[in-house]
């Protein structure tokens, strides 16, 4: 399968955060393989190859991670009109997921567009469809995609610090803000 340049480097970078393995017993998401974890998707296939002490191939990763996080959150469409978008919405969807991720993009172009006056709010529904692409277009147009990816990156942030408050034992897992 031929992936997108844009996907090959929205992966590397999620995958140089995510590392190969882990199993922390904190991890609601249990044992994981480049951050595909096991509770999480326990039908994925790599898991025979993991359970049989086999490496699990880049490739059989790379489409595990577009089918089930590219191609959810539009990841071309958004790297269409910007790279690092796409990469932050991305790197969201893998650690959060591909709903919640949309939602904190939805959100950020509502709080950066001028009470309505760039465009109309969004509804948070996490579909990252055609008026969300359209209004991250006019976002852009406009100058604010330097604001929107930090914005990006403090609604993550934001998300991590209410899940460590309202679960202390999620505290071990300071790591995310690498990702802010």
């Amino acid at each position: 399968m031929i992936h997108t340049k844009d996907f090959q480097i929205a992966l590397a970078h999620t995958k140089g955060i995510e590392g190969p393995e882990s199993d922390h017993q904190l991890d609601p998401g249990g044992q994981t393989v480049w951050g595909i974890a096991r509770n999480r998707h326990p039908k994925w296939e790599g898991w025979a190859l993991v359970d049989r002490g086999e490496p699990v191939p880049n490739e059989m990763v790379a489409l595990f991670y577009k089918m089930n996080f590219w191609d959810a959150i539009n990841g071309d469409r958004l790297a269409a009109l910007s790279r690092d978008v796409a990469i932050e919405v991305f790197d969201t969807a893998v650690n959060i997921s591909p709903v919640s991720a949309g939602k904190i993009l939805q959100e950020a172009m509502n709080l950066l567009n001028r009470n309505r006056m760039l465009y109309q709010d969004l509804p948070l529904t996490g579909n990252i469809r055609d008026m969300t692409i359209g209004n991250l277009k006019t976002c852009i147009m406009v100058g604010r995609l330097k604001k929107l990816v930090k914005l990006l990156n403090h609604l993550q942030a934001e998300y991590y610090i209410n899940l460590m408050r309202s679960n202390p034992e999620r505290e071990e897992f300071s790591g995310w803000f690498e990702r802010t």
